[in-house]
């Protein structure tokens, strides 16, 4: 069905999609879905249920190097997310987390323990800042898709087949050998269904 054919009672009921993607980050409120898919890169998902204000970040590494303030890299991914739902007009006392990924799908970034230092990281950035931890699905050797709901705080999450971790590792591998560092960004595709 097109979108010039639905009425505006349908239009009520959709749930718009944003996408992200390596370094970026999005906070909402109301009825949207944000998606992802992981490797060894952890995706938290902050919740406040007083406000129906909810974010989810991608990061790739927990460390950032002192010339770099890109939202790949887990130490300001999480700020950026935590003031963008401050900004949205989220209250932190309220948040809550989910946390996604920090699998072991590289078999040359294995050695180097790229997943588990991205789980380590998250959970003890939610510790240290007081923001309970409720669940997810982090380590493993399987890729993730997630989804998280906005309004509900909701996240569903399919760990996808072999064939979709070697894809997913070689973009993450091509990504990790990458030297130049993407500029901080909060869009990502957005789609209506």
């Amino acid at each position: 069905m097109a979108l010039a054919e639905r009425t505006p009672s349908a239009l009520a009921d959709e749930v718009r999609i944003h996408t992200i993607h390596m370094g970026e980050y999005a906070a909402h409120r109301g009825d949207v879905e944000i998606r992802t898919l992981l490797g060894s890169c952890v995706c938290v998902c902050l919740w406040d249920p007083v406000a129906g204000i909810g974010g989810a970040n991608h990061f790739q590494l927990p460390d950032a190097p002192n010339d770099s303030s890109s939202a790949r890299y887990g130490v300001h991914a999480m700020e950026l997310l935590v003031n963008r739902m401050l900004a949205l007009g989220a209250d932190r006392r309220r948040f809550v987390a989910l946390g996604f990924g920090g699998a072991a799908v590289i078999r040359a970034l294995s050695r180097h323990h790229v997943g588990e230092r991205n789980a380590r990281f998250a959970q003890e950035f939610l510790k240290t800042e007081g923001i309970p931890l409720k669940g997810g699905d982090l380590g493993g050797t399987w890729p993730r898709q997630v989804r998280f709901r906005v309004r509900t705080g909701q996240a569903f999450i399919r760990r996808l087949a072999r064939e979709d971790a070697r894809r997913i590792g070689a973009i993450e591998q091509s990504r990790y050998e990458s030297t130049k560092v993407a500029p901080e960004t909060e869009s990502g595709d957005v789609e209506l269904f």
